[in-house]
């Protein structure tokens, strides 16, 4: 599949449900590919290590083609940090994302939803991406951000947040 194939299919999985935040929604993609060894589907996204562990430069401008299509909703909702108030017991600013105080949430239209369907229906193993969905989307982004820093060290050289993930 190509880049914008995975990325809805991300979006379809597990009923739809919505993906809260773009560290969350890198870090997902980044973690199931990998985990199914999905290599030349992972290089096209050239994830490199950054600020927050793997990074892609291609999601985010992805993601606000999909909305400029009405193929997805971006909603922004308020939050106190990229970790979730209830991940974390301190206040670093040096840790908080270009939205400061802002998280977008990421959602499938009624037409997402139709070629939603169709991905299902061309990818084989849809129903792995539905349990691994199921399993890491609403975990905490402090304890996936961990999982990924300890299975990938790799991208954690140029990490800001390493000490408060293993802290």
């Amino acid at each position: 599949m190509n880049k914008l194939e995975w990325m809805m299919a991300l979006l379809y999985a597990n009923n739809s449900e919505e993906i809260k935040g773009i560290t969350r929604f890198e870090k997902l993609l980044f973690f199931y590919l990998n985990q199914k060894e999905f290599k030349k589907e992972l290089s096209n996204f050239k994830y490199e290590a950054y600020d927050y562990g793997p990074h892609s430069d291609d999601i985010r401008d992805l993601l606000y083609t999909l909305r400029d299509n009405k193929i997805i909703n971006i909603k922004i909702k308020e939050t106190n940090d990229f970790l979730n108030s209830d991940d974390i017991d301190y206040d670093d600013i040096s840790i908080r994302p270009i939205y400061y105080n802002k998280e977008e949430i990421y959602s499938l239209t009624n037409i997402g939803k139709q070629i939603g369907e169709k991905i299902k229906n061309k990818y084989l193993d849809f129903e792995s991406l539905d349990k691994f969905k199921k399993k890491f989307n609403n975990l905490k982004l402090r304890r996936l951000i961990h999982l990924i820093y300890t299975k990938y060290p790799n991208m954690t050289t140029k990490s800001k947040i390493i000490n408060e993930i293993f802290g």
